[in-house]
């Protein structure tokens, strides 16, 4: 007898612990039964015809046809709005990760020609033509102006 309380007891403290817990597994027989009978009756009222292949004649079955037809679109809408967005979101994102990344490839490719390295190496010895090249140039200049001025003052002379 005192197994049997201690049993009863300890299914009492458990039902209490689940029914604080939000699972109320615990049901009496007849509620099983219950529900069992009914979730039957449930599935016989649950099954649908489906017409893949056929138009139906009756009212009774085109009116719910075009309510199941209705139904889901209505379910698919639902189901496509949060995808969509959530898809766009997807392709904007990737969109600017591959912007980012093809403009810091175009940077890394101006940075590095194929002969940065030569034009290191050689870079003294073209700046040095450079200021050759200056001087040159100021040169030439310099004759001409001195070319054109002597020229001016025979000019002057001879008048």
């Amino acid at each position: 007898m005192t197994d049997l309380t201690q049993q009863n007891d300890r299914k009492s403290r458990l039902a209490a612990l689940a029914s604080r817990a939000g699972r109320n597994n615990q049901k009496d027989e007849n509620e099983e039964d219950a529900t069992t009978t009914d979730n039957v009756t449930e599935e016989k009222s649950k099954k649908e015809i489906k017409f893949r292949n056929y138009q139906p004649q009756s009212l009774s079955l085109k009116k719910e046809e075009k309510r199941r037809k209705k139904q889901q679109d209505d379910d698919e809408i639902v189901t496509k709005k949060p995808k969509l967005a959530v898809e766009e979101a997807l392709k904007v994102a990737q969109l600017q990760i591959d912007f980012d990344a093809e403009k810091n490839h175009h940077q890394e490719a101006l940075t590095k020609k194929v002969n940065w390295d030569l034009k290191r190496d050689i870079m003294s010895s073209i700046q040095k033509l450079e200021k050759r090249t200056q001087r040159a140039i100021v040169n030439c200049l310099r004759e001409r102006l001195v070319k054109e001025a002597g020229d001016a003052v025979n000019e002057d002379n001879l008048d």
